[in-house]
C-alpha cells in the first residue's frame, strides 16, 4: 500500500478506519485496530529520552508520509472505538502525540486543506479527547500529554530562528501547523476540563502572546523570502495554502488562536458539554469534525443560562483568569489604538476583527468565572454598542452583544442601563444596520443580535409596560421618516408613548439627513418584528402588526419593503385576524401600487409567505382565497385601463387595426404583474398537506374558474399568443397549479351559462368585443369542423370553450385526466346544443392530445403516479347519473386503458372495477328481490 498514490492511500486508510469502527463484531474492531497499529511507526526508546524544549535538527526523526497517513488513520479510527478496546488504542495514541514534536516530517506538499501535522495532531488530540470522556482513568493521562505537546509546539515556536534552512522551515512547516492542528482539535472536540487543566493550558499557550514572539511569528514570509533559494519553495507553499484557506500563520493568527482555545476550555469548565442543551450541541450532532463545534456549544451554553459555582476558586485560579482578563483587555486596547491609526480597513491576514472579537469573549467568560462584573469591560462594551464606537465590524459588535447577553444572564442589575444604551444604538444610523433587499434578503446579523439583546434587557429589567413603551419608541423613528404629517401622527395617541422619549427621537432626527432617517427607520422595523418574536406574547404580536401596518402606507418605500419583509416572520406567529389583515394588506398594496420595486417586494414577501405556509396549515385557504381573488381583481382593472385606453390603435395606410406600440407596452406591463402573482400562488399549492382540489367548497371552485378564464382572455395558456412576460418558469408554475385546480364546472349550479360566463363579473364586455375575433379564430384552429357553431357563440363561450381545452390539456399532460367528464355534468350547459357540440369536438381533441403526450412518456418510463386514481374517478365518472358524464368517461377510460395495457396491472385500479361489477351485479338483483318500478331516463 505505501506505493500506492497519496490521495488513494489517504482515501483508503480514512475509509478503512470508518468501518472497523462502524463493525458490530468485537473480533473485526480488534483486528482492524492491529492491521492499522501494525503501521504505526513510533521512535526508539533511546530517542525518547532526548526530549527536550529546545529545537535541533538532529532530534528529529525521519517519517514517510505514508507513515503520517496511517498514524492519521489509527487516530479517525480510536474516535469512535467501543468502551472494551479503549485500553488497546490509549497507550498507541500517547506514544504517537509524544513523538510528534520530534518528527521530522516529509517535504511533501500533497495534501490537501492542512498540511500533515497539522493534520496528525488534529486526529491524535480528537481521538484522545474522545477516548478520555469514555474512559476516566486514563482522563489525567491524555489531558497531561496534550499540555506536554502544547508546551513543546510552543517552546518550538518562540525558539529564536536564525536564517537557516532548518529553523525557519521547521516553524513554517511543521511547528506552526501542529499548533493549528492543536487549536482545531480543542475548539472542535467537547470534552469537561477542569478550572486546573485551563490554567495550565493557558500558562502555556499565553507565551505565544509576548511581543517578541508575535513579531517574529510576523516575519516569518520575510525571513522565507532572505532565504532565497529552493530550500523557500516549500515554506513559501505551505504559507500560500493556509493563506488560501483563511489561516495565515502570523503571530496576529497565533494570538487569536490563543485567545479562542482559552474561552473555548474555560467556557466548558464552567458549563459541561453534559449539560449543553439541545440547542447548544445541534451543530455538533450534525456533523461531528464540524469546526469550532466545541467553541460553538460552549458559547451557546453561556450565552443561553446563568452560570452557577458549586464553590470559590482557589487563589491561585483566581489570579489566573484575572490575568486573562488582563491580557485579553491589554490585547483588545493595542489592537484598538492600532486601527484608529489606520486609514482604511486592516489587512485581512492580520485577523484584527476576528482578534478583538475573541478578546472580548474571554473576558466576559473570565468576568463570570470570577463572578464579578470588570468595569472596564462593562465600559468597552457600551463604548462598542454605540454612535461613538472607534470600529464598526460585524465581528467585533456581534462579540460585543453576545458578551453582553452573557453578562445579563449572570449580572441582572445591568439590565435597565442597557434598554436605553441598546434604544440609542438601534436608532444610530450604522453602515452595519445596512439591509440589503438581495439574494437571501436575511436581517444583518448584527441587527439580529442587537435585538435579541435587547429582547434580553427587556425581560430582565423591572416594569410591565416595559416591552410595549420601548416597541412604540423605536416606531416612532419609523413614523418620522413617513412621505408626509400623517406618519408622525400614527402614534401620537399611543397610551404608551413617553413624552420625554418622542422629545429624544425629535431631537436625535434633526441631525440625520433623509438618507440617515431611512436606515434607522429600517432598522428600528427589523428590530421591532424580531422582538416580538423574541418575546412570543398573543397580545404583543397583535400590536406589534398593528402598529406596522399602521406605518405601512405612510412611510418611505424602502422603508415599505421592510415592513412587507418582516411581515413574513410575523405572519408565521400570528393569530389568525392578525394574518388576514397582513395578507389583505399585502394585496392591498398589489391592488393599488404604481412603485414597481415595492410592487416586486411585497410580491416576494407573498412568495416568501407562501412558500413557509406549511407552518400555518391551518390556513392554507385564506391565503389562497386572497390571492387568488386579488388576481380576479387585477385582471378586471387591466381590461378596464386597456378598454378606456385612447391609443389602441394606430391607422398607417393599409394597416389598420394594429396595436399601437404605446399600447401593446403598457397591456404588457400590466400583464407582467397579473403573471408575477402566478408564483406566490404556485409556491402555496406546492404544498403536499395541502390538497384544495379535494372537496373544494363553491366559492372556491368560483374563484378557481375566474382564475383560469382570466390566464385564457390574456393568452397566459397559449403557446402562440402568450405574452412576452410570461416566460418558461411562469409556464411551469402555471402547470403545477393546474394539477391542483379543482373541477371549474359545478353540477348544482344554476343558470351556469348567464351567471358564471356571459355576466361574469371578471369578464368586461367591452374588453371580450376587442379580442373575440383573436381568441375566435384560435378556437376554430383547435376544432374546425365545428365553424358554424363557434360563428354564433358567445364571446364568454368562446373563453370558456378555450378555458375547458387549455386546462384539461394541461391536466391530461400531467396525469390528471379525470375532471374532463365534469364539465358535461351542469344541467344548463347540457341544455345548449351549440355549445355541447363544441365541448363534444373540444373533448376529442383533449383526449388525443392526452393520448400523444402519454405515448412519448410512457416510452421514457415516466407515466404520473396519479393515473391510477384517475382513472379510478373516471370509472366511477362511467357510473354517472347522467348520460353525456358517463358517454365521455366510458369514451376517455376505454381510449387509456386499451392505448395502455399495462394500466390493468394496477391492484388498485382493478379492484375499482370489480368493486363497481359488484355493485352493479347487486342493483340487477335488487330489482326484482327488493323494489321493482319504473325510473324516467336520464
Amino acid at each position: 500500500m505505501d506505493s500506492l498514490e497519496f490521495d488513494l492511500h489517504r482515501l483508503i486508510l480514512k475509509d478503512l478506519a470508518v468501518n472497523i469502527s462502524q463493525a458490530d463484531d468485537a473480533a473485526v474492531i480488534e483486528s482492524g485496530i492491529n492491521l492499522l497499529g501494525s503501521r504505526v511507526e513510533l521512535r526508539a526508546p533511546q530517542d525518547t529520552t532526548k526530549e527536550s524544549g529546545e529545537m535541533k535538527e538532529q532530534e528529529r526523526v525521519p517519517l514517510a508520509a505514508s507513515r503520517v497517513q496511517c498514524h492519521i488513520a489509527f487516530g479517525e479510527l480510536a474516535q469512535n472505538l467501543p468502551q472494551d478496546h479503549l485500553a488497546s488504542a490509549v497507550p498507541v495514541l500517547l506514544d504517537i502525540l509524544r513523538d510528534i514534536p520530534f518528527i521530522d516530517f516529509d517535504p511533501s506538499l500533497n495534501w490537501t486543506d492542512w498540511a500533515l501535522p497539522d493534520q496528525l495532531v488534529y486526529s491524535t488530540v480528537t481521538a484522545l479527547l474522545r477516548l478520555a470522556e469514555k474512559d476516566a482513568e486514563s482522563k489525567g493521562f491524555i489531558v497531561t500529554a496534550i499540555i506536554k505537546l502544547a508546551t513543546e509546539v510552543v517552546s518550538q515556536m518562540k525558539t529564536e530562528p536564525s536564517l537557516r534552512k532548518s529553523s525557519v522551515n521547521i516553524v513554517i512547516t511543521q511547528a506552526y501547523p501542529a499548533l493549528h492542528g492543536l487549536y482545531r482539535a480543542l475548539i472542535s472536540t467537547p470534552f469537561s476540563w477542569t478550572i486546573a487543566d485551563w490554567l495550565q493550558m493557558t500558562g502555556v499557550v499565553s507565551g505565544l502572546l509576548e511581543e517578541e514572539t508575535v513579531d517574529r511569528l510576523n516575519n516569518l514570509l520575510t525571513d522565507i523570502a532572505e532565504l532565497n533559494d529552493s530550500s523557500s519553495h516549500l515554506p513559501q507553499t505551505v504559507l500560500n495554502r493556509y493563506i488560501s484557506k483563511e489561516r495565515p500563520l502570523s503571530g496576529y493568527f497565533a494570538v487569536c488562536c490563543v485567545m479562542e482555545i482559552q474561552w473555548t476550555v474555560l467556557a466548558q469548565t464552567l458549563i459541561a458539554p453534559a449539560s449543553w442543551s439541545a440547542n447548544d450541541i445541534r451543530s455538533v450532532q450534525s456533523d461531528e469534525e464540524e469546526d469550532a463545534a466545541a467553541a460553538n456549544g460552549a458559547w451557546n451554553a453561556l450565552v443561553s443560562k446563568r452560570v452557577t459555582m458549586s464553590e470559590p476558586y482557589p487563589t491561585v485560579v483566581l489570579e489566573g483568569l484575572k490575568q486573562a482578563l488582563d491580557r485579553a483587555m491589554n490585547c483588545f486596547t493595542d489592537l484598538l489604538v492600532q486601527m484608529g491609526e489606520l486609514e482604511g480597513e486592516p489587512p485581512s491576514e492580520t485577523y484584527a476583527w476576528e482578534t478583538m472579537a475573541e478578546c472580548l469573549k474571554i473576558a466576559s467568560v473570565c468576568s463570570v468565572a470570577l463572578q464579578s462584573m470588570d468595569s472596564s469591560l462593562y465600559s468597552r462594551l457600551k463604548l462598542l454598542l454605540s454612535d461613538g464606537s472607534p470600529v464598526y465590524d460585524p465581528f467585533v459588535q456581534e462579540a460585543a452583544l453576545e458578551a453582553t447577553i452573557m453578562l445579563l444572564k449572570n449580572f441582572k442589575s445591568i439590565a435597565p442601563a442597557m434598554v436605553n444604551h441598546l434604544r440609542r444604538f438601534v436608532a444610530s444610523p450604522l453602515s452595519i444596520f445596512q439591509f440589503e433587499f438581495a439574494s437571501d434578503h436575511k436581517i444583518p446579523l448584527v441587527l439580529l443580535a442587537t435585538a435579541k439583546c435587547l429582547a434580553l434587557c427587556i425581560q430582565l429589567a423591572p416594569g410591565d409596560d416595559l416591552i410595549m413603551s420601548t416597541m412604540y419608541s423605536l416606531l416612532n423613528y419609523v413614523a418620522a421618516s413617513s412621505k408626509g404629517s400623517e406618519g408622525s401622527k400614527v402614534l401620537a395617541n399611543s397610551p404608551y408613548n413617553d413624552p420625554a422619549v418622542n422629545d429624544m427621537v425629535e431631537t436625535g432626527l434633526r441631525s440625520f439627513t433623509e438618507e440617515e432617517k431611512r436606515l434607522v427607520a429600517i432598522s428600528t422595523v427589523c428590530v421591532v418584528s424580531t422582538l416580538a418574536l423574541e418575546f412570543k406574547v398573543e397580545e404583543v404580536t397583535r400590536l406589534t402588526i398593528s402598529m406596522l401596518l399602521q406605518c405601512l402606507r405612510t412611510a418611505e418605500v424602502s422603508v415599505e419593503s421592510a415592513i412587507a419583509w418582516n411581515m413574513v416572520h410575523l405572519a408565521l406567529v400570528a393569530p389568525q385576524s392578525s394574518f388576514v389583515d397582513i395578507i389583505r394588506a399585502f394585496c392591498s398594496i398589489n391592488r393599488v401600487e404604481e412603485d414597481r420595486s415595492l410592487n416586486k417586494m411585497v410580491l416576494a414577501a407573498q412568495t416568501r409567505l407562501a412558500q413557509s405556509m406549511t407552518l400555518r396549515a391551518a390556513f392554507y385557504d385564506v391565503y389562497l382565497m386572497e390571492i387568488l381573488s386579488l388576481f380576479s381583481d387585477k385582471g378586471i382593472a387591466i381590461q378596464t385601463a386597456m378598454s378606456l385606453d385612447d391609443t389602441k390603435r394606430e391607422f398607417r395606410g393599409n394597416t389598420k387595426g394594429k396595436l399601437s406600440e404605446k399600447y401593446q407596452s403598457r397591456l404588457n406591463s400590466l400583464l407582467e404583474e397579473l403573471c408575477s402573482l402566478l408564483l406566490p400562488l404556485d409556491a402555496l399549492l406546492s404544498h403536499n398537506d395541502f390538497q384544495p382540489h379535494l372537496q373544494p367548497p363553491t366559492s372556491l371552485i368560483a374563484r378557481f374558474r375566474n382564475f383560469w378564464l382570466l390566464c385564457v382572455l390574456f393568452g397566459f395558456t397559449s403557446r402562440e399568443t402568450r405574452p412576452i412576460c410570461m416566460t418558461d418558469w411562469h409556464s411551469q408554475a402555471l402547470m403545477r397549479i393546474a394539477e391542483k385546480t379543482p373541477p371549474i364546472v359545478q353540477e348544482d349550479t344554476h343558470e351556469f351559462i348567464t351567471s358564471e360566463l356571459e355576466y361574469n363579473p371578471v369578464l368586461r364586455q367591452d374588453y371580450l368585443q376587442e379580442v373575440f375575433h383573436q381568441h375566435r379564430a384560435t378556437l376554430l384552429n383547435y376544432i374546425p369542423i365545428k365553424h358554424g357553431e363557434i360563428r354564433d357563440l358567445f364571446p364568454a363561450h368562446v373563453v370558456f370553450l378555450l378555458t375547458f381545452h387549455d386546462l384539461e390539456a394541461i391536466r391530461g399532460s400531467r396525469g390528471c385526466p379525470a375532471s374532463v367528464p365534469t364539465y358535461f355534468s351542469n344541467k344548463d350547459v347540457n341544455s345548449s346544443e351549440k355549445l355541447v357540440a363544441c365541448m363534444d369536438a373540444v373533448a376529442e381533441k383533449i383526449m388525443r392530445n392526452t393520448l400523444n403526450e402519454l405515448n412519448s412518456r410512457i416510452v421514457e418510463h415516466s407515466l404520473p403516479d396519479s393515473m391510477s386514481q384517475e382513472l379510478q374517478k373516471l370509472l366511477v365518472a362511467a357510473c354517472h347519473r347522467i348520460a353525456k358524464v358517463r358517454d365521455i368517461a366510458a369514451k376517455y377510460l376505454h381510449r387509456l386503458i386499451t392505448s395502455f395495457p399495462s394500466l390493468m396491472c394496477d391492484a388498485p385500479l382493478v379492484c375499482a372495477i370489480l368493486e363497481v361489477l359488484t355493485l352493479l351485479r347487486r342493483s340487477c338483483e335488487g330489482e326484482f328481490t327488493d323494489e321493482a318500478g319504473l325510473y324516467p331516463e336520464l
